[in-house]
Formats: C-alpha cells, structure tokens, sequence
C-alpha cells in the first residue's frame, strides 16, 4: 500500500498507482458494508442476521489474508 501512496504522490502521477488505489477500495467496499451491519442487525434485535455478518466477515477477511491482502 505504501508504494501505492507513493504512485500517487509522485508528479506526474502513477497511472498503476490509481489502478491499484481502485482495486484496493473494491475490495474493501463488501468489507466496510458487512462490519457496518453488524451493529445495525443488533440494534434492530436481529441477533441471527448479525451473526451470519459476522461469519461473512470472518470469511471476507480470512481471504483477504490468505491471499496476502493485508500485507
């Protein structure tokens, strides 16, 4: 992510940066959706719909770091 950063930072900028600044936040996008359901399944008493969000994101971020998204 740091050599992304630096793509974009660089003058003129990186076309593979913006590509990769796009890539990152489609796979981010499902993610951020589901961690943001869960509190509003709890809020609405819906404590079986938020458990199945969170083994959804269990299994979003388990392959994100399977296959080497996070690092």
């Amino acid at each position: 992510m740091l050599e992304v950063l630096r793509g974009l930072r660089a003058r003129p900028v990186d076309p593979l940066a913006v590509i990769a600044l796009g890539l990152v936040l489609l796979l981010i996008t499902p993610v951020v959706s589901v961690a943001a359901a869960i509190p509003a399944f709890f809020g609405e008493g819906d404590r079986q719909y938020a458990a199945v969000a969170g083994i959804v994101l269990s299994m979003l971020l388990i392959s994100l770091l399977l296959a080497g998204g996070a690092g």
